[in-house]
Parts: structure tokens; C-alpha cells; sequence
């Protein structure tokens, strides 16, 4: 056999070594292609993930848009509907001047004018009638009210005040829902003396009727606030605000995406209001990760069973979500709720800009129940309550049922049963 030039040996020699050196870097460069192709295609079914959301949003948001013009719609042919109704239920009673009072969105102790006819129709509708005067009685005693001048019983004059119609004679209904629910009254005033007599109700009964189911499907729409356009500031009364809040919940950004966080707050939202409402409670909000109400029923000690109450079931609650929600895999048992209690003046009123406003409560309660829900992270029990709110529940409880905790020049009170 002829030997293998050398010259020729070396290319054999130099391109083994280049293949030997080739493969691996092709290999990586083919396996960094591959991930590189996988991320994309990671990445392309994210984002047709996304799109799809989107479009599936944007389709529940136009569902929503159709159904509240329909509901706008609805409302407006309601109110033409109801104006009729005034100004015939107005020709058999013989005046020109009448309007359709509601409970006040805001208050608890007033109504507020839904619709009016007569020359001072403009300058009273977004006025409040408090349910102790002559126009608003008949929606706490659920029988007409007839008022003259002659009486002896003095007049509320704000609504004369701010129309400049002189009041001589009144008569307010209330109307019904099912026959047993008032849902608000009906007015008919005059400037004439002893205008009316008390069986002018039955000339009116099937008018009032028809008013009443129009009411109905009026008070029936989210934008009742605003179609309304009631005053922005509601009444100051004592009230107990409840604050509320989830300990350590920055936490679960760490581990968990947005959309899932989104659905564990909108659970919490909405089972914890939903105990608040049975209890009487009005929600003023859900300030990031919590959420505040008020209790104000005139009693005190009302305002505080329904407050404890809530507290103590939003708590329980709280605690049988994070059970369901860990084992769906998303951990939060690291959480749990603390709550603030606090009594005093409180201001329910409608907050932001006119064309997003929306209800709330401020006040010196207010900022004390949020106060004392920061202190209950001191406390195993989680429930602080202020000075004001153990005034009360001395009247219900043995001291045993509470500790005083010292704090600065103050105190707070951990309730423990």
C-alpha cells in the first residue's frame, strides 16, 4: 500500500478536530435555537391568551353598555310615564303642583324628590324632606298625612323657602310595593286653604298605583344617584364605621398573576359585603386590600350588635375563603383579617369627579376605625375597637370580654369574645 501523504494526514488531522469542535457547538447552537423557539411560541400562546381576555372583556363590556342604554331608555319613557301620571292624579285633586318622593340614596333619615310638576319644579328636586315633616311622615307611619295652615302643627318650610311657593295645604300618600313595602310617598300641595280632604286617596287609588310601579322600575337603575342629582353632602349623624383590612397580602403578588389576585379580592369583596348588608351595614368603599362601612341606626347599642356581629362573621368568613382558595393551590393561609371599630360623627356623602362619583363616608369615625384596624395587627384576636365603642358595650358584656392596651397617651381595646 502507498502511504498517506503527510500533507494530506494533516487536513484529515485539522478537519476531525474541526468536526470534534463543530458538534457540540452545534448542538448548543441548535438547542439555544430550540428554547429560543419554544419561548416564542410560550410567549405567542400568552399572548393569544390575552387577546382572547380582551376579546372576551370587550364583548361582556359591550353587553353592558347595551344593557344600561336599554336601561337609560327605560327610565326616561318611565319618567314621561310618571310626569303623566302626576298631572292626572293633579287635574282630579284639582292643582297643578305635586311630586314623587324615594328614600334618600345617601341618608337614612330623609327623602329625596324622584320627580315634581308645577311652577317650582326646578328649584326643589334635588332637596331632601326629612320623614318628620308633614310631606315625609307617611313614610314612617304608612298613613296620609293631610296638613293645613290653620293647624297647629308648623309647616317644613325649606321646600317653600326654595321655590317660593307658599304651602296652604297638603296632602302626601304613601305608595306601596305589593301592598306592604312603601317605597315612597306621593304630595299634592296647594296655595288655597283646606284644599284637600282625606278621601281624596280613594279618588286617586288606581293613579297611585301605576305611580308606584313606575317608582319601582326608576329606583330599579344603577344611575338612580345621578338621574336624581341629589345634594353631594348627606347627613351627619354618630355612626359605628367598621374598617377592615388583609394582613400580609403584598405577599401574594410574589407568587400568584394579577388575574388570580383580581378573583381572590372580588370573592372576598363580595361574600364579606354581602354579611355587612345583612347586618345593616352600608358599604363606604374597598380602599386597596379592604374595605370600610357605617352603621347608623339611631340606637346606639343597635348600631353595635350589628357592627360586632359583622365583624365577627366577615372574620369567620374570611378564614373558610382561605381554606377554599388554598386548595385550588393558590396559598393564603398566610393571611388573615384585621378589624377596626369606631363611633362617632360621621358624614355619608358622594366623592370624586361629577362624571365618576361615587358613595362614601367621612368623618372622625372613619379615620379612628382605620386607626384601630392598623392597632389589631397587635392582637391575636385581630378586633380593636376604640374607647367610645367599649362605652357602649359595657351594656352588653362583662368586662372580661375585652382588654385595654395601652398605646402612646391613648389606649385601644382588644375584644376577645
Amino acid at each position: 500500500m502507498n502511504p498517506i501523504p503527510e500533507q494530506i494526514s494533516w487536513y484529515v488531522a485539522i478537519f476531525t478536530l474541526a468536526a470534534a469542535i463543530a458538534a457540540p457547538v452545534h448542538w448548543f447552537t441548535k438547542s439555544h435555537y430550540m428554547r429560543l423557539l419554544s419561548n416564542l411560541e410560550k410567549q405567542n400562546a400568552a399572548n393569544m391568551l390575552e387577546v382572547s381576555r380582551r376579546d372576551q372583556a370587550l364583548a361582556g363590556l359591550t353587553v353592558q353598555i347595551d344593557a344600561m342604554h336599554q336601561c337609560r331608555v327605560a327610565t326616561a319613557e318611565a319618567f314621561k310615564s310618571l310626569h303623566i301620571l302626576l298631572q292626572a292624579s293633579g287635574q282630579v285633586l284639582n292643582t297643578d303642583s305635586a311630586s314623587v318622593l324615594i328614600p334618600d340614596p345617601i341618608g337614612s333619615t330623609s327623602l329625596v324628590f324622584l320627580a315634581a310638576i308645577g311652577p317650582a319644579r326646578n328649584r326643589i328636586l334635588s332637596l331632601r324632606i326629612s320623614t318628620k315633616s308633614q310631606a315625609g311622615k307617611p313614610f314612617t307611619t304608612k298613613s296620609p298625612t293631610l296638613w293645613n295652615y290653620a293647624d297647629s302643627e308648623i309647616l317644613d318650610g325649606s321646600a317653600d323657602e326654595r321655590s317660593g311657593f307658599r304651602t296652604r295645604s297638603l296632602i302626601s300618600i304613601p305608595i306601596f310595593e305589593n301592598n306592604t313595602d312603601i317605597i315612597g310617598v306621593v304630595q299634592y300641595v296647594s296655595s288655597e286653604m283646606n284644599h284637600f280632604a282625606i278621601s281624596d286617596v280613594e279618588r286617586i287609588k288606581p293613579i297611585l298605583k301605576e305611580i308606584g310601579s313606575l317608582v319601582i322600575d326608576i329606583s330599579n337603575d344603577p344611575g338612580l344617584k345621578k338621574i336624581i342629582n341629589i345634594q353631594q353632602v348627606g347627613e351627619e349623624a354618630d355612626c359605628i364605621v367598621l374598617f377592615s383590612d388583609i394582613s400580609n397580602f403584598g405577599t401574594i403578588f410574589d407568587a400568584v398573576a394579577s388575574p388570580e389576585v383580581i378573583s381572590f379580592l372580588n370573592d372576598v369583596f363580595g361574600r364579606l359585603s354581602d354579611i355587612i348588608r345583612a347586618n345593616g351595614g352600608k358599604i363606604g368603599g374597598y380602599p386597596g386590600d379592604g374595605l370600610f362601612c357605617c352603621f347608623n341606626d339611631t340606637n346606639g347599642i343597635v348600631q353595635l350588635v350589628a357592627a360586632l356581629k359583622s365583624a365577627r362573621a366577615i372574620q369567620y368568613e374570611f378564614m373558610q375563603i382561605t381554606e377554599e382558595w388554598s386548595k385550588l393551590g393558590i396559598h393564603t393561609s398566610q393571611f388573615d383579617l384585621r378589624v377596626g371599630l369606631a363611633r362617632g360623627k360621621c358624614c355619608s356623602c358622594m366623592l370624586g369627579h361629577p362624571s365618576e362619583s361615587i358613595q362614601t363616608f367621612i368623618g372622625p369615625a372613619v379615620n379612628q376605625a382605620f386607626e384601630m384596624c392598623e392597632y389589631a395587627r397587635l392582637i391575636d384576636s385581630k378586633l380593636a375597637a376604640s374607647t367610645d365603642i367599649i362605652n357602649l358595650f359595657n351594656d352588653l358584656a362583662p368586662e372580661t370580654a375585652y382588654t385595654r392596651i395601652p398605646r402612646g397617651s391613648g389606649e385601644f381595646f382588644s375584644i376577645d369574645d
